[in-house]
């Protein structure tokens, strides 16, 4: 894949991160960076694939040792496609306008880590995150909200420290996960 920024991740405390972005014909090269171990992390445009970084074994991801004044390359790097997880807020009060009131959405990923959700569409009425996740694996939904009390599709409203659910979606399954703003708090 051409244009993809990769990144080696040292494994060891590191104040930077080298980053090169692949060629036109998918090949990166990293010279010159410090002796230490690495992992290779990848990010392509947002909701394509999926970083191996995020969604493997944080401490088997293509771990690699540099030696100081030696290039790395050579480097296969295999990257699943995504599919987009889509968790729609509907706002009919517009409570979620006021700043001082918000949705927070993501997943727990397969290698361990919290994957917030991006706010995609902020408007009154309605509000959509969105994360992209693996296509037919289980994964952990979970959201807050601050100042408002939420209801799940079925109408039942969520506790106020959250919710979480697991969810499967497949390659074009684009349903969302819909809940509603049920209340506005003080």
């Amino acid at each position: 894949m051409s244009g993809v920024v990769v990144i080696a991740v040292r494994q060891a405390p590191s104040d930077s991160n080298p980053k090169v972005t692949s060629n036109a014909g998918g090949r990166f090269s990293f010279a010159a960076i410090p002796a230490g171990d690495y992992r290779i992390c990848v990010q392509a445009a947002e909701g394509v694939y999926l970083d191996p970084c995020w969604w493997k074994d944080p401490f088997a991801t293509l771990p690699l040792k540099a030696e100081a004044g030696k290039a790395i390359s050579g480097v296969r790097i295999e990257v699943e496609p995504a599919t987009i997880l889509q968790v729609r807020v509907n706002d009919p009060t517009g409570a979620l306008t006021d700043p001082r009131r918000g949705v927070a959405a993501g997943v727990i990923t397969t290698g361990g880590m919290f994957r917030q959700a991006v706010v995609r569409t902020k408007q009154v009425g309605l509000q959509v995150l969105e994360v992209p996740i693996p296509a037919n694996v289980p994964v952990r939904l979970s959201i807050n909200a601050s100042g408002v009390a939420l209801s799940d599709s079925q109408g039942r409203r969520i506790a106020s420290t959250g919710d979480s659910a697991t969810v499967t979606r497949s390659p074009g399954n684009t349903a969302p996960v819909v809940y509603t703003v049920s209340e506005v708090l003080p």
